[in-house]
């Protein structure tokens, strides 16, 4: 649905905040999608296209949300379990 520029960089051990809000603008580092996500619960997935099609890079399926402001995190950091988080860590680990 959204395009990043392949100027974006994400070196190793790095943090990426994208804002699922709609407005579709990228300024800098900041990047504002042209969808928004469902309170709901909906899937989200990174993929890039190269020569042999487009391929994911990583995808979750989030539940819907109780609390306006939770935000929906690896914990431990890194790992491959989905938790629902009351205290949002935008640009740093989540443990």
């Amino acid at each position: 649905k959204f395009k990043v520029n392949t100027d974006v960089n994400m070196p190793p051990g790095s943090y990426l905040q994208v804002f699922c809000d709609g407005s579709g603008t990228i300024t800098g580092s900041e990047i504002h999608t042209s969808f928004s996500l469902s309170s709901g619960g909906e899937q989200l997935g990174f993929a890039y296209s190269d020569d042999l099609g487009l391929r994911t890079i990583d995808s979750v399926t989030f539940p819907a949300s109780p609390s306006p402001g939770n935000s929906y995190a690896r914990v431990p950091n890194g790992s491959s379990t989905w938790v629902q988080v009351t205290t949002p860590t935008p640009g740093a680990s989540n443990d």
